[in-house]
């Protein structure tokens, strides 16, 4: 019988790694793992031998990472059965297998709320799965078949209507701790706090694209709201308030207007914005950046948006937040805005043009500028020339923005914003890309990348 004790922190350097051991271990799963959520249980180790005899690979990522300590059971029990430990360990996992169906259902829920780094599956395993869920045929699991289960939701939300986002607040505190705490390395997958801004800017739902429905017109069209539902069937997910918003947004012939993720606004804010540093933002919108910036460690934000809808949202989010005496919040056209205090940094994210027409006040770029070469010359270069103006010497901005076709016309936005900034003073550095997340569904999914250019204010000795 095996004497168990209970766990503690010892010095790592005290333990010994059981010789011969036969696993080999996915060793830079197992630092992500360490780097992302610390250690979740304790490794195994034989008391009078302190040998591991179950978490050697754990042990070897916790020294590569330069952990001092780490947690530890001692078991008391002799070689014999250590030695039988370390085999049924290792042989009971290469034995296991998965119900893909609750596979993906786990995958799915883990890429919405926060992303899969440190899950040890990656965006390609997700999509693979998907893929075989799309083509295998179509099955019928436990009592209640998809027909029955999707004709019920229909009722449901036919009856209960658009189920609007809502997040209690002590579910937005932690959304937003979770952000804080996601490794760099993992900040340009991570949806953590996504759902955040949502609670604050009902009108994203209902903010039109043209040639596309909004998520509230999908959900009003019989024949596009049961056509989510199955998407989300399918994919083997659950039919929840949160699945079908995101459905919703891509069902065909639908698009939702897009929000900012707060993990890629946090990527660029630890890489170029200093400790304390102010963070400008010449397009506000739904409050992706403004998310961001609660969980980074810049010290002020201001932003600037002329859609009254948008600053009440950000108005509100803020105060919810407890940020709201480290912000300015401007309710004007950056164009307008002719002087703000210095600013460390600079990442926004401004309206495609006449992609997507957030309000129809007359302050908004589309309406003021209607043709392309208008709102170049008229809004894009003064919102550039605001950000230099305002950047301290050395510092960069980061602007998010894709061309885009309205009605057969391209406007070519990138090399418009590349070549307004350089005319401005700027250098351009580079354009990176910034990844989407794949969406679920049968072929139906956006575009995977979208650049963003990334502009250097020079140094005044360059």
């Amino acid at each position: 019988m095996i004497s168990h004790g209970t766990s503690e922190l010892v010095e790592i350097d005290s333990l010994l790694h059981y010789p011969g051991n036969a696993r080999l271990h996915a060793d830079e799963l197992l630092r992500e793992s360490l780097s992302t959520h610390g250690q979740y249980r304790s490794i195994v180790a034989q008391a009078s031998t302190r040998f591991v005899i179950a978490g050697n690979g754990t042990l070897a990522a916790a020294r590569d990472l330069g952990w001092s300590h780490i947690s530890v059971e001692f078991v008391d029990c002799d070689d014999s059965t250590a030695r039988k430990i370390v085999l049924i360990d290792n042989r009971s996992n290469d034995l296991a297998g998965y119900d893909d169906s609750l596979l993906r259902q786990l995958l799915v829920e883990a890429r919405d709320d926060g992303g899969l780094p440190g899950t040890g599956f990656t965006d390609q395993d997700l999509a693979d799965l998907l893929d075989e869920a799309e083509t295998a045929p179509a099955r019928e699991i436990g009592p209640y078949n998809d027909a029955d289960v999707i004709e019920s939701a229909f009722r449901y939300y036919r009856a209960r209507g658009f189920p609007w986002a809502a997040m209690p607040l002590h579910e937005r505190w932690q959304q937003v701790n979770r952000l804080a705490l996601t490794a760099s390395e993992g900040l340009l997958h991570s949806l953590a706090a996504y759902r955040v801004p949502d609670h604050y800017h009902p009108q994203r739902f209902t903010t039109p694209i043209p040639g596309k429905v909004t998520p509230v017109e999908a959900f009003d069209d019989d024949v596009k709201l049961r056509h989510a539902l199955r998407l989300i069937v399918e994919d083997g997910g659950v039919i929840t308030d949160s699945a079908l918003l995101s459905t919703l947004g891509y069902v065909r012939g639908s698009q939702l207007a897009a929000q900012f993720r707060p993990g890629v606004a946090l990527h660029y804010a630890r890489r170029f914005c200093p400790e304390g540093g102010t963070w400008l933002d010449t397009s506000a919108g739904f409050g992706g950046r403004l998310v961001a910036f609660a969980a980074s460690h810049c010290g002020r934000y201001v932003g600037i948006d002329p859609s009254t809808a948008a600053h009440e949202g950000n108005s509100a989010l803020a105060h919810d937040l407890g940020i709201a005496n480290r912000l300015l919040l401007l309710n004007e056209p950056a164009e307008d805005v002719s002087d703000v205090e210095p600013a460390d940094f600079a990442l926004t994210s401004p309206p495609y043009f006449a992609k997507e027409r957030y309000s129809d006040e007359p302050t908004q770029s589309y309406l003021r500028y209607p043709t392309g070469e208008e709102w170049r010359d008229h809004f894009l270069l003064p919102m550039l020339r605001l950000q230099y103006d305002a950047l301290k010497p050395g510092a960069v901005s980061v602007v998010n923005i894709a061309d885009v076709q309205i009605n057969s016309v391209e406007y070519p936005l990138v090399w418009w914003t590349i070549t307004a900034a350089k005319s401005i003073g700027f250098t351009h550095m580079t354009t990176e890309v910034m990844p989407m997340p794949r969406t679920p569904g049968r072929g139906e999914r956006p575009e995977r990348e979208e650049p963003c250019v990334i502009l250097r204010k020079a140094n005044r000795r360059d």
